[in-house]
């Protein structure tokens, strides 16, 4: 079955966490798609991903 990361990220104003962070979710992506997983997307959340949510 076809898998599609959606909504992958870390809430947080550190720059250097956030780089890890994402090095290692796509090193697990790479690692999935080498054991045969299809993998069709990934979609990365950012910190600004929810600021539309806070001027309500």
């Amino acid at each position: 079955m076809p898998v599609i990361v959606t909504k992958n990220g870390i809430g947080t104003d550190k720059d250097d966490r956030r780089i890890e962070y994402v090095r290692r979710a796509l090193n697990g992506v790479a690692r999935c798609i080498r054991d045969g997983i299809d993998v069709r997307g990934y979609c990365y959340w950012s910190l600004l991903d929810n600021f539309e949510c806070n001027s309500l």
